[in-house]
């Protein structure tokens, strides 16, 4: 199913999750991933459902968590014939009006930066890209290449605290590198920490200076319409990738 999200600023941001489509078995219905290992044919019907529903092809990058950012400037021949895939990168800044900008995501945090005016970005927050700074490094393209100081964003379906249980080690590294109080907790009963990375995304973008976010609450690992890789490593099955994107209103 493919959800829009109705934002002041003339974009179409959407989400989708695991109804609809042609995917079957592990992989629910509507997988978009082609490197989980359903078959590609599949695949492809599922983007062609999406592109027709959004009303322009999806473009991406293959996330890596890291934090490098693409910047495609809009060209009309260019932007039409591009391929799907820009490569490697957490994170697209763009203007162009005759693609849509999406990050996949099964746990980790998808988001959408606007503009008042045709630039747009999205955001793969995951763990080691929180700490390598992709949000800031995103926000700071978004704002060079369009000229606006003011950014708004709206943050997709990701792990909650409660399910994204860590090492000490890895807890003790997210506190250093993010350097914020209160995101690495232990709830009652647990024996380990876990991370919140809502509530890190959350200060990472006010440092940004977005102050306006809007948050979708579901957690992955609880929802049964949602993917979570951690949930299928914990079943011992393989499943597959949703996507948050948006279509850049024209100038």
């Amino acid at each position: 199913m493919i959800q829009f999200t109705h934002t002041d600023h003339g974009h179409r941001v959407f989400t989708t999750d695991a109804r609809g489509g042609f995917s079957t078995g592990h992989f629910g219905g509507f997988n978009l991933s082609v490197t989980v290992g359903e078959a590609r044919e599949v695949v492809e019907r599922n983007f062609s459902l999406l592109d027709d529903t959004v009303g322009a092809r999806l473009l991406l990058a293959r996330q890596v968590h890291g934090n490098q950012v693409h910047v495609v400037q809009c060209d009309g021949v260019v932007c039409a014939t591009r391929p799907r895939f820009l490569g490697e990168g957490d994170a697209i800044v763009t203007d162009c009006v005759h693609r849509a900008i999406a990050v996949y995501v099964a746990d980790c945090v998808p988001i959408v930066i606007e503009t008042d005016s045709a630039w747009v970005a999205v955001v793969h927050a995951g763990r080691r890209g929180i700490e390598l700074g992709v949000i800031q490094h995103a926000a700071d393209l978004l704002r060079k290449m369009s000229g606006q100081v003011a950014l708004f964003a709206s943050v997709g379906p990701s792990i909650c605290v409660t399910c994204y249980e860590v090492s000490p080690q890895v807890a003790t590294q997210f506190q250093d590198d993010t350097d914020e109080v209160g995101v690495v907790v232990r709830p009652p009963g647990s024996t380990r920490p876990h991370l919140d990375l809502r509530m890190t995304v959350r200060a990472q973008l006010a440092y940004c200076g977005i102050e306006h976010a809007l948050f979708d609450e579901r957690c992955t690992y609880e929802s049964d319409t949602l993917y979570s890789h951690r949930r299928a490593t914990h079943d011992g099955v393989v499943t597959g990738r949703y996507v948050m994107g948006v279509v850049s209103r024209d100038r």
